[in-house]
Order: structure tokens, then sequence, then C-alpha cells
């Protein structure tokens, strides 16, 4: 009886102290663990990516780094001993992501191997889209989003993204294995390697059919006709997130990145952004978010990221999301497709730290594919960011060998209304007219200034004026900016009358004005 006795007691004092330790680390929260190195472990670089990643780098004279090599397996071996779960991992920057109590942190932090650790935060995901799928054709508004980059000369060119393989990281690709969009794709085997990092599996035709859509703006097709630029290209299809709500999309999103490092993305398209649920406006300078982090580290790697603005221009946040804000990847802007000019909805730069951003602009309005195998109309950044991304995939084709940023300075150049810029436009739509064509100038089209009594007029000659009614009359954009660059006004004007502009020119002392008139773009320096 007593040895019972005893051995009910001893069951109860664990029972307790199970229940002690549990109490301890009831609180779980999600940290990354920083690792000081990548272990002592051989890495062959060349047998660890595809040969596409390999031919990437040797292409741009990328040297591999201690960044490419893997987490140490004998590292996260330890620590899952003393964490509850790793819920990810992180090459680039060498940490794991895991689920830990109060108690469990300190065990980690003492472990030889840790750098240190910090709180992983839960973010709000953020589709850049407005989504409005009527299922029915939009055949103008198809023409449209491709037309405003002159895609018969990328045809004269022979220039359709062959060679160049593109990820696409989003919420899901529903029909895509089944839509008639998308059947070349299939046909050609176009789609080279897909993965969902959200149930970590191989299939991602579920999930929200937003990047469905976001993919027919790449590549699709709608009887017989294109819908994006990039019909040659090659495709890796990564979902990355699980709901347009909060969740922890934030490792989701990095290790399809490194995902599509490694299976030799040349450009990654992400239609998705993070703002107000976790950042200050503030913060929007490139610098402070993991995501933006990561977004330039993919340019180090000879990546091109495109990145959509976001869909806060109309509301109380107003100015791009992250990882828009990054400086190594071009961030495209929305704009209306019946006139070209920003659609309420885009979100404005520029960046917290002043740099110039959105780069470029597209079409904010887009005729999609959706997970019904119809077609339908769709509002959002989301859609102006892979429409840009089918244009550069030409871009690439057409100059391989440069790199992130001067492929990125080379898609501005063709800007539609570059060198002129505004935090409104970037440069502009960029387009293969301005890309190729020996001259950059479109029309003979003069401004003049006049300078009369302390102001400055603008002056559109009387001859150029009369040829156009003021239902068809042209836009004059035009901004005042410091000598390094930072715009302090900027605004378009709706041409009707000879003198369109005038400005005090007290308020021009020490500053440089631009305008942009019918394809020219005229300076002036005070």
């Amino acid at each position: 009886m007593q040895n019972v006795i005893r051995n009910s007691v001893k069951y109860l004092a664990l029972v307790c102290a199970m229940l002690v330790a549990l109490s301890l680390n009831a609180q779980t929260s999600d940290y990354w663990v920083f690792f000081t190195d990548k272990g002592h472990a051989e890495f062959d670089a060349e047998s660890y990516f595809s040969e596409k990643a390999v031919q990437r780098r040797v292409l741009q004279g990328i040297q591999f780094a201690e960044s490419d090599k893997p987490v140490s397996e004998h590292y996260l071996q330890q620590l899952t001993s003393l964490v509850n779960e790793i819920t990810g991992k992180t090459r680039w920057f060498n940490a794991a992501w895991v689920k830990a109590g109060p108690d469990q942190v300190e065990a980690v932090k003492s472990l030889p191997f840790v750098k240190n650790v910090s709180p992983a935060m839960v973010w709000q995901q953020n589709p850049c889209a407005s989504v409005e799928t009527d299922y029915v054709e939009h055949s103008d508004l198809m023409q449209m989003q491709v037309n405003m980059f002159y895609p018969d000369i990328l045809k004269q060119k022979s220039l359709d993204g062959k060679g160049v393989r593109i990820a696409v990281l989003d919420a899901g690709f529903p029909s895509v294995n089944t839509h008639n969009a998308f059947k070349h794709l299939r046909s050609n085997k176009q789609i080279i390697a897909i993965h969902d990092f959200v149930k970590d599996e191989e299939t991602v035709w579920h999930g929200n059919e937003h990047g469905t859509m976001v993919l027919s703006c790449i590549a699709g097709k709608s009887d017989g006709e294109i819908m994006g630029l990039a019909q040659g290209a090659e495709f890796l299809l990564a979902r990355t997130e699980k709901n347009f709500e909060p969740y922890r999309e934030e490792i989701h999103w990095l290790e399809a990145m490194e995902w599509a490092d490694k299976n030799g993305a040349d450009i990654i398209n992400s239609s998705l952004g993070y703002t107000y649920h976790r950042y200050f406006q503030q913060e929007m300078n490139g610098k402070t978010s993991l995501v933006s982090k990561a977004a330039n580290m993919a340019a180090k790697k000879g990546i091109l990221v495109v990145n959509a603005a976001g869909n806060e221009g109309d509301g109380d946040w107003r100015v791009i999301g992250t990882p828009a804000d990054a400086d190594s990847i071009l961030t495209v802007g929305g704009v209306d497709p019946d006139d070209n000019l920003h659609i309420n909805f885009s979100s404005y730069g520029p960046t917290a730290d002043g740099r110039l951003k959105p780069n470029v602009v597209a079409s904010g309005k887009a005729h999609v594919a959706n997970k019904r195998g119809y077609y339908g109309m769709a509002y959002g950044t989301s859609f102006a960011s892979p429409l840009t991304c089918g244009f550069a995939a030409c871009v690439k084709q057409a100059f391989p060998e440069l790199s992130v940023m001067e492929l990125i300075a080379k898609i501005e150049s063709a800007g539609s209304l570059y060198p002129y810029y505004d935090y409104a436009h970037g440069y502009g739509i960029p387009n293969a007219w301005k890309l190729f064509a020996e001259s950059k100038d479109q029309n003979n089209a003069s401004l003049s200034f006049v300078e009369d009594d302390g102001m400055l007029y603008v002056e559109i000659p009387e001859t150029d004026f009369m040829t156009y009614s003021q239902h068809n009359s042209r836009f004059l954009f035009y901004h005042i900016a410091e000598p390094d660059g930072k715009l302090l006004e900027y605004k378009v004007i709706r041409v009707y009358k000879p003198k369109p502009l005038s400005i005090l020119k007290s308020e021009l002392k020490g500053k440089v004005l631009r305008l942009h008139y019918k394809g020219k773009t005229y300076e002036k320096t005070y």
C-alpha cells in the first residue's frame, strides 16, 4: 500500500512539474534566432543551385558568398530540442524562425552558436488589388494594358521574354493548371517549378485567385490575344500568402525568395505590400523591414524584384508600403489606361528618406483571367506590377548582361516621361519605342518661358495650341525640385489655353523647374 501511495505522489509531482513548465512557456511567441556562422560543413554551390541560377551569377560576374550557404543543420537540430517549433529558416540572413516561451528563449540565447534572438512580429498582408472580376470580356481594356508598352516593336525584335525565368510570389494559382489563358504555358512546359510555402507541398492550384490574375497579366492569353508581354518566359510559382488577413507570411515570402534564387529566377514579381498594420510612414525607408532587406539581397544575387507600389493613395496611409520602399527594386505605380494619369488609389512616393518611388507606372486596371475559367476586370497596382514585369522580361532578354541596377536604369530611361519624374508617375510608362528609338523626341512640340513683372509664364505656341480642341487637350507635367533632386511641388495641368502655367519667380530661387509636354522635357535652373 505504501508503494502505491509513494508512486502516486511521484506521479502527482511529475504532473505538477510538467504543468509548471507548461505554464512558464504557455505564452509562446515567434522569434528570429540569428546564428554566428554557417558551421563548418562543406558547400558545393554548383550542385546546390540550379544550372540557371549558376548561369545568372556567371553572366553578371557575381561570386557565391557566405549568404548563399544553407543554415547549419547541426545548429537547427540543437535548436529543435529547445523550442516548441522551428517554423522556417533563411540562409540569406542565417537565421531560424521559432515558436518559444520565455524560458526557452533564455536557453536558446545561451547556445554558443547563437548571435542574438529578436521578436518576429506578426504582419498584416495587404494584396495590392481591389478585385472586381465580372466574368465579362474586356477586349478594349486588354489592348490598352498591353499597347502602352508598344508591343509591335517588341514583336519586330522577337522579344517575348524567352530565356528569362520569372518567379511569381502570391496567394494562390487556382485554375492555372486548367484555364485556357495558360494553355500555351502548360503545352510548352514553361512552368518549371511550383511550391506552396503555406502548406509546404508541391501544388499551388488552390488558394486565392489573386495569383492567377497576376500571372495572366504577365503571360496570359484571351482568345489568342496576349494579356501580357512575357509569352516566352519560364515560370516559378510560389504560394506565400494564406488569406488576405493577419498571418505570419513574412517567413513564407522570404523562403520563397530564396527558393526562387536557388531555382534560377531572373525576375521576381511580388504584388504584395505591408503598411500601417506593422509600420509607421517614416519607416518606409528601405532599411527597416526584413522584406525590403530581402528584396535588396535578391538584387545582390542578380535578381530583379518588381513590386507593386500599393493601393493606399486615396486612404489615410497614402504612401508606398514595404518592400516597395527598397532601393534596389523596380516599384510600379498605377495609371488609368483611359488617360495614362495617376489612378486615384495608387500609392505615392517618395520613400521616407526621400528617394524616388514609384520608379515607373502601368495600367492599374486590367483584363485578367480568374479561377472560374473566365475573364474579368480587376483594379490595383497588383496588376500594374506584372504588366511591367512582362516588359522587364523583354528588356532582360534584349540585354542579358545588365546588372539589376543597370536593368532598372534601362527600364526607367524607357519611361514615357523620362527624364522628367514625379512621385505619382515616376518616370512614366516604360515602352519599347523609347527603349530602342535612336531619337528620344517623338514630336516637334516646343515651349517658351516668358518673364514679366516677377512672374514666369509657360507659353504654348499658338500654331501648336490651335491643332487640338479642349476635349483632346494635352497634359503639361511640371515639378519644382531642390538641386539634389528632391521634389518640392509637382502637378499635372490639362492644357486648354496658350499660357497654362504661371509661377512667381521668387518661388524658384535656387530651385530647378522641369516640365514635360508632348514627349519633351524642359529644364530651367534659377
